[in-house]
């Protein structure tokens, strides 16, 4: 089992399986790729009625470009009843990697989607996993190495 590649920006990659959209930050949050962000969204909405949305940080995340956090509330807003889940995997080591998953874990308790934070793929994997409505391969015990391989892929340039 293996996640479709859908796109690549410099610093960001977005990726699928079944209902599952997966985006991986290389590198700081910046406004270009959530446009696409949110036509991926749109597209496998349309396609599956609902989905799981993950983030993956990989490296020590440094502040997003300004205006990130706005248009990535507005996305989320548009797209609440469609979502079973926000999961957010940080990577990154570190008080950057700290005060990331600090103040996601403070944003679930305002958000309408319910939110997970987690510090590997293997227990967002199990979360996935767990969520009502999953297809059986967003079930299966080789989810969490699927997400591993797509996370190892090189970084987009």
């Amino acid at each position: 089992m293996a996640l479709t590649v859908l796109a690549e920006l410099a610093g960001v990659r977005f990726g699928r399986l079944d209902s599952l959209l997966v985006t991986t930050w290389y590198s700081a949050a910046t406004l270009a790729p959530l446009d696409l962000y949110e036509r991926l969204e749109e597209q496998l909405i349309a396609e599956h009625g609902t989905l799981t949305v993950l983030t993956v940080i990989v490296n020590s995340p440094a502040a997003p470009e300004k205006g990130v956090s706005q248009r990535a509330a507005a996305i989320s807003a548009r797209f609440e009843q469609h979502l079973r889940a926000n999961l957010v995997v940080v990577l990154a080591r570190g008080l950057g990697a700290v005060m990331v998953r600090s103040f996601l874990t403070g944003f679930s308790l305002v958000s309408r989607v319910p939110m997970f934070t987690f510090r590997d793929l293997s227990g967002a994997a199990t979360c996935i996993a767990g969520l009502p409505g999953q297809t059986p391969r967003l079930q299966a015990p080789d989810l969490a190495a699927a997400l591993e391989a797509f996370v190892a892929l090189p970084p987009p340039g």
